[in-house]
């Protein structure tokens, strides 16, 4: 789960006014209305559109992607020197720890 942060939309109001909303009633069998149809001034007006701020999401991807990037030459360089590289420092370390599982219990 990533967090965002956000500006929300900020929009200036139109201006509208409803049909009937002056005066809406019947006389003598007659209906008044007025404003007889909707009458819009202006609609809406957005000022400032959404914006976020800070994705978590998209930071965490552009670092893997810089990670990949920056980690591949360096991985290459230790395998063309003869260094052992992450992964089989990792599996010796994953058998040492086995050998000595194994044989504490054996002790026991």
């Amino acid at each position: 789960m990533g967090i965002t942060v956000k500006i929300p939309k900020i929009t200036f109001p139109g201006l509208k006014i409803p049909r009937g909303l002056l005066l809406n009633t019947s006389l003598l069998g007659v209906d008044l209305v007025i404003p007889p149809f909707d009458i819009t001034f202006w609609p809406p007006i957005t000022l400032l559109p959404e914006t976020i701020i800070w994705d978590s999401g998209w930071v965490g991807d552009a670092v893997l992607a810089v990670q990949d990037a920056l980690l591949k030459p360096v991985l290459d360089k230790l395998e063309e020197v003869g260094l052992p590289t992450p992964e089989d420092l990792f599996n010796a370390f994953l058998d040492w720890t086995h050998e000595l599982v194994k044989d504490w219990y054996e002790e026991e």
